[in-house]
């Protein structure tokens, strides 16, 4: 994939949600395209400070940065065709 923009990719989870799998592919993924990413518990004092700046209710969730702006948020499973499409752009 060549990207157009400073895309990285924030992925929230917690240990209730059942999304190892889920996790494991999308870092194995990310490591693939050469993607920025960061793994965010939202079990943490500090996760749940940023699940919150970015309106996270539920888990896992995918958010999209483009040059640390907001571009999107998405379902964690199942939603990395959809992220890749915008990073070809």
């Amino acid at each position: 994939i060549r990207m157009k923009n400073n895309y990285s990719l924030i992925f929230f989870f917690s240990y209730w949600d059942c999304a190892t799998k889920t996790r494991s592919r999308f870092v194995d993924r990310c490591k693939e395209l050469g993607i920025k990413y960061e793994l965010v518990d939202v079990e943490t004092e500090e996760g749940l400070e940023i699940a919150s700046r970015y309106n996270i209710k539920m888990c896992p969730r995918i958010v999209l940065l483009s040059n640390h702006k907001y571009v999107a948020t998405f379902n964690g499973r199942n939603s990395m065709g959809k992220i890749e499409a915008i990073l070809k752009g």
